[in-house]
């Protein structure tokens, strides 16, 4: 059989699922809206909204690691493409940290609101409220979830992190009590069989790639192993600085992304 015409045929089943997934779920989004964005059930429900969106896409996800601090926690990942954003939501208790843009993504942009993310402009004029509502949230006891290379990449390599958007850790009222957690993700292996570098890179979404095309590409391919690991939390005190935060939180994504490619997948 030709491959494109497999490619097809594996494609529209998927297409299929989602579709009534969404139309599905439709019903719970719009009542998990009477809820606070930080409440548990609404919370749990997002959460298995995420899970089941994973499972329609052929998206299995994998936690490893240390295990994952309790709220308030400040959560650092690279970042991949926008199934990021499935498999962190589907894994972590944690609100999103994400740029504008992000809210108008198809699915994904929805996902993140319903899970109470903070959209965010890199603008002088907008920074300073940006920020005291990230304050305000971790103050509040929540978890945040932030990918600080601030763009998404080719899942090879760290950008280097933008220490700015970690400012928050630097505030007193939160000395003690706010862990700062990086996470590795990695798209490890496609049908059981791990992914070439090739496969790697087709897999991320970066630079001028059409969002929709891409998507298409995803749906087109066999089931994918996405997995995160979870490395040892810092705690915020006054002696840890932001850029001390973010040199750790690479070194530390870094060598996740090293050892997990290593290592077989199973």
């Amino acid at each position: 059989m030709p491959l494109k015409l497999l490619s097809i045929l594996r494609s529209v089943p998927r297409l299929i699922l989602l579709f009534l997934w969404l139309i599905l779920v439709l019903p719970l989004q719009i009542f998990i809206t009477l809820f606070p964005s930080q409440h548990p059930f609404r919370q749990k429900i997002v959460q298995m909204i995420f899970k089941g969106t994973c499972w329609t896409l052929g998206l299995k996800v994998r936690l490893k690691g240390e295990k994952l601090c309790k709220a308030p926690c400040l959560f650092l990942s690279n970042h991949i493409s926008y199934l990021d954003i499935l498999a962190l939501g589907a894994s972590v208790k944690a609100s999103f940290i994400s740029k504008e843009d992000v809210r108008k993504w198809p699915i994904f942009g929805l996902y993140a609101q319903l899970q109470g993310a903070i959209f965010i402009k890199r603008t002088k004029t907008t920074l300073l409220t940006q920020k005291s509502v990230i304050l305000e949230r971790l103050q509040g006891g929540n978890s945040l979830i932030l990918f600080p290379e601030g763009t998404t990449h080719n899942g090879i390599h760290v950008l280097p992190i933008k220490s700015s958007l970690l400012e928050s850790i630097e505030h007193d009222t939160l000395f003690s009590n706010l862990k700062i957690q990086p996470l590795s993700l990695t798209y490890t292996s496609l049908c059981g069989l791990t992914l070439s570098r090739k496969e790697r890179l087709q897999y991320s979404w970066f630079g001028d790639l059409s969002l929709l095309p891409h998507i298409y590409s995803i749906l087109t391919k066999g089931p994918l192993l996405i997995e995160i690991t979870a490395h040892a939390p810092l705690t915020a005190h006054k002696d840890l600085n932001r850029k001390k935060a973010a040199s750790y939180c690479h070194d530390s994504i870094s060598q996740g992304i090293s050892k997990t490619f290593q290592a077989p997948s199973l």
